[in-house]
């Protein structure tokens, strides 16, 4: 959220995503319900939204379409998924480098498992 944040305010940019061909995903910054690091959570909530992942979803759902969030998050992430957006989990924790090949792996397999139709 804070690094992505400014990224997204630039000119133009949340459109590219509206109107990306290929899945765009994001992986979740929260992790039960509080930041990983730095105020994201916070940030949320001052916004109004959940600091959760269903936050995380309603802060990017005019591009997202694959939220990957950790499996300390499941329940939650049951409870969402629609047809507009497909909410996965896997360890997103990453205290290694297998850690973040392994993350980087599951994000990649989970844009190319099933493409979801753009409008």
């Amino acid at each position: 959220m804070t690094s992505i944040g400014p990224i997204l305010a630039v000119p133009g940019i949340r459109d590219a995503l509206r109107r990306a061909k290929a899945p765009v995903v994001a992986v979740s910054p929260i992790v039960g319900g509080e930041a990983v690091t730095g105020p994201a959570s916070a940030l949320m909530k001052m916004m109004g939204w959940e600091s959760g992942i269903a936050g995380v979803a309603k802060a990017y759902e005019d591009f997202l379409d694959v939220l990957v969030a950790d499996r300390a998050d499941e329940g939650e992430a049951a409870a969402m998924g629609t047809a507009n957006l497909r909410v996965l989990c896997t360890n997103t924790i990453m205290k290694s480098m297998d850690d973040k090949r392994e993350l980087a792996q599951f994000t990649l397999e989970a844009c190319a498992a099933k493409p979801i139709a753009k409008t």
